[in-house]
């Protein structure tokens, strides 16, 4: 399944629909600012691999980091383990150009 490259936009709609958000970038990167009610799994952390198996299989997953690199590998492997995911296309850095709101 290839990964699902939402806009700014779209992915705006899909966590008002309930989706929820997860941060793949580092706890560095994350305290800067991140998008409301964000869980942080660190894509470079040597326990992502355990950390998104422990998900919930029944729930949608909004997935973004800084620019969609990360993003986009992330939803791929979660994919792979059955996880119904999409990213955020240019990441939170396109977020930000629109305008939607970020938290520290």
């Amino acid at each position: 399944m290839d990964a699902i490259d939402l806009s700014p936009e779209n992915f705006k709609k899909k966590l008002a629909d309930g989706a929820q958000p997860i941060d793949v970038r580092t706890p560095q990167e994350f305290i800067r600012g991140h998008i409301k009610k964000a869980w942080l799994i660190d894509f470079y952390e040597h326990s992502f691999s355990q950390r998104i198996r422990a998900l919930n299989k029944k729930k949608e997953y909004a997935v973004y980091c800084l620019h969609g690199n990360r993003s986009g590998h992330a939803v791929a492997m979660m994919q792979q383990i059955g996880l119904k995911t999409f990213h955020l296309k240019g990441g939170i850095e396109a977020w930000e150009r629109e305008g939607f709101e970020i938290e520290p």
